[in-house]
């Protein structure tokens, strides 16, 4: 099984001024985000959505951390088993742009995981 690091999100008011400094500092640039039905910029490095900025009230610079994400070509049921084995709380989604599960799993002391694996189409028998 391997992982691979996705990305940092960061619940953050202000968020236009966040954005200015990470791509001021870092050279990272707003670009395209998925409809999630929520307030939100993702900052890429190249092609890659390093940072995901999720909208929070206020005008304001305030930046908290949301979740690390990874993810792995390992099928979703599998992860979503073990992740349900851990006997820790945890959500499951269906990305709204890929045919893949975000797994959100909360650990001690408020860090939560997102684990982003693909869905696999159900086996038909004949």
């Amino acid at each position: 099984m391997a992982w691979t690091f996705d990305h940092l999100s960061l619940r953050a008011s202000g968020q236009d001024q966040i954005a200015r400094f990470f791509g001021d500092v870092l050279g990272w640039q707003p670009g395209y985000r998925p409809d999630f039905g929520f307030d939100g910029t993702w900052l890429y490095q190249g092609d890659q959505a390093v940072v995901h900025l999720l909208g929070q009230p206020g005008n304001q610079p305030h930046v908290t951390f949301a979740h690390l994400a990874f993810r792995t070509d390992e099928a979703a049921e599998t992860v979503i088993e073990r992740v349900r084995a851990s006997g820790y709380r945890w959500q499951a989604g269906r990305h709204p742009d890929k045919p893949a599960a975000q797994i959100f799993v909360e650990l001690p002391g408020g860090v939560v995981l997102e684990l982003e694996a693909p869905l696999t189409p159900p086996t038909v028998s004949p």
